[in-house]
């Protein structure tokens, strides 16, 4: 790498000295990644560039007056001093101008004696590790001697040094400002967060990581238009359907520590608790704002709540009767006898599995996204390779509901999904006693597992969706297993 690469040419008449009055006017410069094209734009648009669900994480950290000139006591000779890093025992990690002056055991003397330091050793990058000694408050002589460390091509002074700081700066402790922050105002904040976008300190989003989990839902529902249309006749209707199960909601589930920071955490005002998770640790909330838009609020109020039955350490269970939890589906070996209807109406058995010497059976739902758009991979697969003995089964899981009896939409959804889609493989019902709890526990959409003619649930579980190619590539491999 060459140094000089990085040389281009900046016009001393064009960089700004002074900052505007109103941080939020500054230029934007915004490039479109898809076509190249570049506008020229005020800060105060981002917004338009933000959506609903969008986090913004910010540095809340206030910049310090790190830049000190002194002189050695030994000499008189000028230092200039950056302060960078703080360690223990009122020692920093600095950057030294000019660095040959401050060799170990250099002591260097600030506002004639009101601040001292000895410089302690040389460390990486040529930075320097001085010790400081005072009387007082370190902060409150720091303020009075040091000044905020503008970069070099500045030359103006700042009359106000707090023009040099982000607004929403709390913690102090920065060397330099973090500069794309400057242009926020207190108002730009607000417009922001009124269009629930969330906005999370870095501390925040540190110490939350742990505390905050979230549980995907889907809201999308067939118009009763769509309902009661003839497959042939629903238009857009099912292009509509499929591309509205990309909208997810989103359920926030926090600890007790959390709680009392919702507003901060989430950027919403209005949280609505849904319910607590099985062991009382973590409550369940659905976050909104009370300014958002109607139709969505609407919407939002239809989601049922027996997602409060999920935690971040417990499975999903299918059925809602009495069940062995103690067992653990891996650990069953086969399907066992069951006798179920598919959504053609037609009715199976575990003979299904017979005809093929493996079957992938895909564990769906109609609201999962990525289930639904690999049913299209999984009908080629079965297309390409059922003449090899492979064939292919779903089970559609969200059309029973939690006390076994059928979900009268679910089940019509995964009709049309069916018709459109050309799926040939069969689209199973499940019931309380099929496939022997094998889909107890079911944890993530889509997951599929295989099972060989005589039933018996072999090789390796798959949680996910894939491409035809993965797939292809997976069948492969768990047909060798079943041959040898």
């Amino acid at each position: 790498m060459d140094v000089k690469d990085f040389y281009f040419d900046l016009p001393q008449e064009l960089i700004a000295q002074d900052p505007l009055e109103d941080r939020s006017s500054s230029r934007l410069l915004v490039l479109d990644k898809n076509t190249g094209a570049v506008e020229h734009r005020v800060f105060k648009d981002i917004v338009n560039y933000l959506r609903p669900g969008d986090c913004l994480v910010i540095n809340d950290t206030k910049v310090i007056p790190a830049r000190l000139f002194g002189v050695k006591k030994d000499t008189g000779a000028k230092i200039e001093l950056l302060l960078l890093k703080r360690r223990e025992n009122d020692i920093w990690e600095t950057l030294v101008k000019p660095g040959k002056k401050a060799k170990p055991g250099t002591v260097i003397d600030f506002g004639d004696g009101l601040l001292t330091g000895t410089v302690l050793e040389t460390v990486d990058d040529g930075n320097r590790l001085i010790q400081f000694s005072y009387e007082g408050i370190f902060e409150e002589i720091l303020d009075q001697l040091g000044q905020m460390p503008l970069p070099p091509y500045i030359t103006h002074q700042l009359k106000d040094k707090n023009r040099y700081q982000t607004v929403y700066a709390v913690h102090e402790g920065s060397a330099a400002a973090p500069t794309a922050g400057l242009h926020f105002t207190k108002e730009l904040l607000k417009q922001i967060k009124d269009q629930s976008i969330a906005m999370l300190t870095t501390e925040d989003f540190e110490n939350q990581t742990n505390a905050v989990t979230y549980a995907y839902i889907s809201w999308s529902k067939m118009t009763e238009e769509q309902k009661n249309a003839e497959i042939q006749k629903m238009g857009t209707g099912y292009d509509d359907w499929v591309a509205g199960l990309d909208r997810i909601g989103t359920i926030g589930v926090y600890d007790e520590a959390s709680q009392k920071k919702l507003d901060e955490i989430t950027g919403c005002t209005e949280h609505k608790e849904l319910g607590s998770s099985s062991d009382g640790k973590y409550k369940y909330y659905l976050s909104t704002n009370k300014d958002a838009d109607e139709k969505l609020t609407k919407e939002l109020e239809k989601i049922k709540t027996d997602i409060t039955e999920m935690t971040p350490y417990q499975n999903i269970s299918v059925f809602e009767q009495p069940q062995d939890t103690s067992v653990n589906p891996e650990d069953v070996k086969s399907v066992g006898k069951f006798e179920t209807t598919g959504i053609d109406g037609k009715t199976y058995t575990e003979k299904v599995f017979s005809d093929y010497d493996l079957t992938l059976v895909n564990i769906f739902t109609t609201w999962c996204s990525p289930c639904v758009k690999e049913i299209p991979e999984l009908q080629e697969l079965y297309k390409e390779m059922k003449d090899k003995g492979v064939g292919v089964a779903g089970v559609v899981l969200d059309t029973t509901d939690e006390k076994g009896n059928q979900d009268e939409e679910a089940v019509k959804k995964a009709g049309i999904l069916q018709e459109k889609t050309k799926a040939e493989y069969p689209f199973l019902i499940p019931d309380t006693t099929m496939m022997n709890g094998r889909l107890q526990g079911i944890s993530a959409f889509p997951e599929t597992f295989f099972v060989d003619k005589d039933g018996n649930i072999v090789g390796d579980t798959y949680t996910g969706s894939h491409t035809l190619d993965e797939w292809k590539e997976i069948v492969e491999k768990e047909l060798k297993n079943v041959s040898k």
